[in-house]
């Protein structure tokens, strides 16, 4: 949605509908999660370049531009918002295979390294810290090699 309004009360509420209590336990039991499609579905709407290099921008000059005021879209706020739920429940449901996640945080990477996004690095950095402690241990050891490699492999397609 282009209302702000609405992108806000509708992250919140996904937020809060993901959340878990003390326990671990959901606060409401849910028969639908945002699948990895449906998210990536989403960032592609809002302008992520996928296959971009590091010396191109990994978001469209369309999405940066409609925004009033020249910041960042507010869209990809609510995004970064869901992901970080989704990731925090992963006890409960997995919404994201190993791989899927390692996507998701090659994404993440690289909208960190959009100067233009500078503005959203609190929640970056939460969503960062989200999908890192999505993984188990023996799952890190190798999809950090995985990530690193991908964002490896971007910064010298740009060169």
């Amino acid at each position: 949605s282009s209302n702000k309004k609405l992108q806000d009360s509708a992250s919140e509420f996904w937020g809060s509908l993901l959340s878990l209590n003390e326990d671990d336990k959901p606060f409401v039991n849910l028969g639908y999660f945002p699948s990895y499609s449906i998210l990536m579905g989403a960032i592609l709407n809002y302008g992520y370049l996928h296959d971009a290099p590091s010396t191109k921008t990994c978001t469209s000059e369309i999405a940066v531009a409609d925004t009033s005021d020249g910041g960042p879209p507010q869209n990809i706020t609510a995004w970064l918002r869901v992901v970080s739920a989704c990731c925090k429940i992963r006890k409960m449901h997995a919404v994201f295979s190993p791989s899927e996640a390692e996507d998701v945080l090659v994404i993440v990477i690289s909208l960190f390294l959009d100067r233009r996004l500078e503005g959203l690095l609190l929640i970056l950095g939460d969503c960062l810290n989200s999908l890192i402690s999505y993984f188990n241990t023996s799952e890190w050891e190798s999809s950090c090699l995985i990530v690193a490699e991908s964002i490896s492999k971007r910064g010298q397609d740009g060169s």
